[in-house]
């Protein structure tokens, strides 16, 4: 009996995964607190990298990649007490490159400061179309990064999240979090595997 009610149990989820994608968003602004469990957690170390290395693909195999126009840092004239790493414009004018995830995810959330209060814009995608969620918000850098300040996404389904500032005057990301989605084709063979189980089972039984 317990065999039998596994598979329903992972076509459930299968259903629920599916349905995220079409579900809205919730946009994390300015929040003290990043999630209670994340899949994964990159906190970009301590001197990981010397300080002004160009930053793409160095958290690929975490599932992670970063668009141009990022550098590691781990101190600067704008947060000279912050010792551990970040990322920081490679050019004070560049925008920020996007972050791509490898596998879906359905939450991201990330420290994020900027050196004034003009408002930074957040963008979800999902195999390059936008995701129903768009927000602008105020990222002023007053407040030390080490406090938290976390914005991003949560319970959606999306692969990129992009950003835009509206002014020039740097900005600094850090504390990257982040749940990934399971393959719904992983979950799928799994249920009919244990179907089939049960299945043979029951002829065993009734053969009996």
């Amino acid at each position: 009996m317990e065999l039998f009610r596994a598979p329903f149990a992972a076509i459930f989820l299968i259903a629920t995964l599916f349905t995220a994608s079409g579900a809205s968003a919730t946009a994390v602004i300015d929040r003290a607190t990043g999630l209670g469990s994340p899949s994964v957690l990159i906190d970009f170390g301590n001197g990981l990298f010397p300080n002004g290395t160009g930053f793409t693909n160095q958290f690929a195999a975490s599932g992670v990649t970063f668009g141009s126009n990022y550098e590691y840092r781990t101190s600067g004239n704008q947060l000279p007490s912050l010792k551990d790493g970040f990322l920081f414009p490679i050019a004070i004018t560049a925008q920020p490159g996007s972050i791509f995830f490898s596998s879906n995810v359905s939450d991201a959330l990330f420290s994020w400061r900027t050196n004034d209060s003009s408002p930074t814009t957040f963008q979800a995608y999902l195999d390059g179309n936008l995701v129903e969620s768009i927000f602008s918000a105020s990222t002023d850098g007053t407040v030390p990064l080490v406090s938290g300040k976390f914005y991003g996404f949560e319970d959606i389904l999306f692969n990129e999240i992009r950003l835009a500032v509206s002014t020039h005057n740097g900005y600094i990301l850090d504390n990257l979090q982040f749940n990934v989605v399971p393959e719904p084709t992983t979950l799928t063979l799994f249920g009919l595997t244990l179907l089939g189980l049960g299945a043979a089972r029951r002829r065993k039984k009734h053969a009996a």
